[in-house]
């Protein structure tokens, strides 16, 4: 049920409880919700409303269509940024890579600084990028997006509202998810010297190893024909899983039984 306050007066802390929080295997962004004073309010009892309406949508359809209900209904809400932020997280959990980037521009439009959409587009436009006449341009932006986010959070201020302890662990987080982007970037361009850097560095930052960044560095491994190198990072993606990267991963490991350092790999 819907907290029922006079229209202009809603309670900060409230609304800041309502956005979306970061770390990736959440959702979300770090701002708002860590300077409850600094929080965006809603105008009126309807537009708070329906704004928790896609806080509290139980499924990714659900809420893409509360938020675009949101957009549509009201275009000049303080809380649109943030609303589109939960729709372009929906998106990205349903792999809709075109609605990602379209989602997370215009969040960008509203929240220049907003680090959710920064990695996020980061991260997605590389696995988008199929044409090679547009490849170094979109590249280029992912790359500027990651290093865009390194930046905000370096001049960010460690927040009142959460331990130290916590907020090291997020930074640690966020920085892992920008340098693997950037080594991604690398990779796609052929660097792959700079790939296996970035995605070394990723992995040492991260606070919970993760099965994709693992195999990022084995594939990228394998390419500079360092076989023994590569299979110890893909074994530990296969560890790791999701299932998806166990499969990937596998398939690198058969390839370096019959090594062939001159391949491409993946």
């Amino acid at each position: 049920m819907a907290i029922r306050l006079r229209a202009g007066t809603w309670v900060q802390a409230v609304v800041a409880a309502t956005l979306p929080w970061f770390p990736p295997s959440s959702s979300g962004q770090f701002g708002p919700v860590l300077d409850p004073e600094g929080a965006p309010q809603a105008e009126t009892q309807e537009e708070f409303d329906a704004y928790l309406e896609i806080v509290a949508a139980e499924g990714d359809s659900e809420r893409i269509a509360a938020a675009e209900s949101f957009a549509a209904s009201y275009p000049s809400s303080a809380l649109l940024g943030q609303a589109l932020v939960h729709g372009m997280e929906a998106h990205r959990a349903t792999d809709n890579v075109e609605a990602v980037l379209r989602t997370g521009h215009a969040v960008l439009n509203l929240l220049p600084d907003n680090l959710r959409s920064l990695l996020t587009l980061a991260s997605a436009i590389p696995n988008a990028v199929v044409d090679p006449k547009s490849q170094a341009s979109l590249l280029e932006r992912a790359e500027a997006y990651a290093i865009r986010a390194l930046a905000v959070m370096e001049a960010k201020k460690i927040p009142r509202a959460i331990p130290l302890d916590q907020w090291n662990a997020l930074r640690a987080e966020m920085g892992s998810e920008a340098h693997e982007a950037i080594g991604h970037v690398a990779a796609k361009r052929g660097d792959v010297g700079k790939a296996v850097e970035e995605f070394q560095r990723a992995i040492a930052l991260s606070p919970a190893e993760s099965g994709r960044q693992h195999y990022r560095l084995g594939a990228a491994l394998a390419r500079m024909g360092k076989i023994a190198d590569s299979r110890e990072a893909l074994l530990r993606a296969v560890e790791l899983g999701p299932e998806l990267i166990r499969v990937r991963s596998r398939e690198e490991l058969r390839w370096l039984e019959s090594a062939s350092p001159g391949r491409v790999s993946r």
